[in-house]
């Protein structure tokens, strides 16, 4: 029964996911915690939103939930450069290095106390994502979080890749069964030594022997933007997906994350251009 609860996702109609069942976990930080007020104020408004930064922000607005976890063990960056060349040699590796740490770390903090709140689905994403909530709501509806252990994210398209995480620019979001089934403090014992990137680590954690049943990866919604050779007929799909979607210009707009024609949304790491002019990655 098990096996068949994780092996597709529910056919029954229901309603859409409410947002209560739904956590965020947002990955922020206090040097750009612009980002995170401009989430706070755009589509995590009305939402069950917690930020999480490694050091305390200058601004805290009234309803805002943040969570100071400070600097997590991890290995150093000269000595992930010397094991694993040439990535973790780059600057912008070495300088984020310390970050994926963290990741892990939230999921451990919001775990036990927000399951037994009843919370059913726990999404974790960084500060420069943007998330269709209602489109969300209506994917994760498919499913059966207390019933089927299931992780959501931006898998590789190709059957057969190999590559069992959730591209972490896009987020990933977890079932409350999943996440029940992953001994996240015993992964971050076991990863704290090791030069992993975040979404590695949540991948890695997903699976035996760090979690007590087989988390079945939804690859039926994949975008694949971490394969490198995307052709111009992926981006012309996820173009149209998002030019469909006016509520999320509308929202872009209304969160004021519109006004700089430069500013960058890690949405799903397609590089797409619409008609309010900013260069967004989209989620879809």
């Amino acid at each position: 029964d098990t096996a068949a609860n994780n092996s597709r996702p529910n056919t029954m109609k229901r309603d859409t996911t409410p947002a209560a069942a739904v956590l965020f976990l947002v990955m922020s930080s206090a040097r750009f915690q612009s980002r995170a007020l401009s989430l706070h104020n755009g589509w995590c408004r009305g939402l069950r939103c917690i930020f999480f930064t490694d050091a305390p922000f200058t601004t805290t607005p009234v309803g805002m939930r943040v969570i100071v976890q400070g600097e997590q063990p991890h290995p150093a960056p000269d000595h992930c450069c010397a094991l694993r060349p040439p990535d973790f040699c780059l600057p912008a590796w070495k300088a984020k290095l310390a970050a994926q740490y963290r990741f892990l770390a939230a999921l451990a903090w919001a775990k036990e106390p927000y399951l037994s709140m009843g919370t059913d689905w726990f999404a974790i994403v960084d500060d420069d994502s943007y998330v269709w909530p209602a489109r969300l709501f209506r994917l994760l509806s498919r499913h059966r979080p207390a019933e089927e252990a299931v992780y959501l994210g931006d898998f590789p398209l190709r059957s057969g890749s190999g590559q069992k995480f959730a591209c972490g620019g896009s987020g990933s979001v977890l079932s409350r069964r999943a996440l029940h089934a992953m001994d996240v403090p015993r992964c971050i014992r076991s990863f704290a030594s090791q030069c992993l990137m975040s979404d590695w680590m949540i991948g890695q954690c997903s699976e035996p022997p760090f979690a007590s049943e087989r988390v079945r990866r939804a690859t039926e919604y994949a975008c694949d933007t971490c394969n490198g050779a995307r052709d111009a007929n992926h981006t012309r799909i996820v173009r149209q997906r998002l030019q469909r979607d006016e509520q999320a210009l509308h929202d872009l707009r209304a969160g004021g994350l519109a006004r700089d024609a430069t500013e960058r949304l890690e949405v799903v790491r397609v590089r797409v251009r619409v008609r309010v002019r900013v260069r967004v990655r989209v989620r879809v």
